[in-house]
């Protein structure tokens, strides 16, 4: 039974694939240099990003401090939320599928299972 749940969790990996396979060559794969630019471009998109969401939950808090009512969720938000879902429910039927299960414990999955847990609990 243990070597049947493995092959589901990594046995479509192809170990053999270019920085697949850990070690020097794996490092080797991408030049610092581009290492370089995605460091940089990451952390400018958060910077962004938390100036944005900053900005925007002070105005929230300025709005529902000044009114007594709660901001309501717009279909828009909730049929974004459902396409999200759906688009993560594919990808985990993918990850089934070609047997690497392993990759759900990306940070992005990881990141859309709790966006999507905590819209659920709070705004619906």
């Amino acid at each position: 039974m243990p070597n049947v749940l493995l092959d589901w969790i990594y046995g479509g990996v192809d170990f053999e694939g270019p920085g697949n396979n850990g070690g020097k060559k794996c490092l080797e794969h991408v030049t610092p240099s581009f290492r370089l630019f995605e460091t940089s471009v990451g952390i400018a998109t958060s910077i962004l990003a938390l100036l944005v969401s900053s900005k925007s939950s002070r105005k929230k808090n300025l709005v529902s401090s000044s009114t007594s009512k709660s901001i309501q969720t717009t279909s828009g938000k909730l049929g974004l939320l459902v396409a999200h879902t759906f688009v993560f429910g594919i990808e985990v039927g993918f990850k089934f599928s070609s047997k690497s299960l392993i990759f759900l414990l990306n940070p992005c999955h990881i990141t859309t299972i709790i966006q999507v847990t905590k819209k659920t609990k709070c705004d619906l």
